[in-house]
């Protein structure tokens, strides 16, 4: 068995999945993501991100709802 250091991120996220299975509907849905970018004044008011700022964060965000919404059967 390989450690987590030596694992890809598609083998932990399989992993992830195994534990969690109910949480992947909600992660893959990605609403409390676009939540924040809806709302975009009010959440950079209260971005409290620590080592991401908001602008970094927000377009993670926005790549990864685009990444999902091309694969989503998929995943």
């Amino acid at each position: 068995m390989k450690t987590q250091k030596q694992l890809t991120n598609l083998e932990k996220a399989g992993i992830l999945h195994s534990w969690f299975p109910e949480e992947i509907v909600p992660i893959v849905d990605a609403r409390h993501v676009r939540k924040h970018y809806t709302n975009e004044a009010q959440e950079r008011e209260i971005w409290t991100g620590g080592l991401l700022n908001f602008d970094f964060w927000l377009q993670l965000a926005k790549n990864a709802q685009q990444v999902i919404g091309k694969s989503k059967k998929s995943l």
